[in-house]
């Protein structure tokens, strides 16, 4: 993806653990897949963690908006012309995302850490107006 606007959807569970630990987001086409690129210095994402904070290209931790819980619907959609990427939970806006700068060849990507856990690709549901 290069310009334009693209959506995903999806819906996060737990292995072993017994909290969600996922990243979920964007990266550059042709970025590492063997190395994280989740840190404040990371020019290469831009990830939201399951807790709700943000992660990747200048951020680490921030923005933090609340826990996403099993079984909820995360939605992501990227303006590639606008250059933000914004987040949903069950189709209500969560946090402020990336206002500006994703911009690049860029992939959907997720990264998990525990043993069993998983995302599964859904539907997109009806999504709240994004307010500013």
């Amino acid at each position: 993806m290069e310009s334009g606007k693209h959506r995903m959807s999806l819906k996060l569970m737990k292995g072993e653990r017994t909290c969600l630990s996922h990243m979920f987001g964007l990266v550059r086409d042709g970025a590492a897949w063997d190395k994280a690129q989740h840190y404040k210095a990371s020019t290469d994402a831009w990830y939201m963690h399951s807790s709700g904070g943000l992660f990747g290209n200048g951020k680490e931790r921030d923005d933090e908006v609340g826990y996403i819980n099993e079984g909820q619907i995360v939605s992501m959609e990227a303006d590639l012309d606008k250059g933000t990427l914004r987040f949903w939970v069950d189709g209500k806006p969560h946090g402020p995302g990336y206002s500006s700068g994703v911009t690049g060849r860029l992939r959907w990507a997720v990264m998990m850490y525990w043993k069993g856990t998983a995302a599964q690709i859904v539907p997109t549901p009806e999504l709240q107006r994004w307010t500013q």
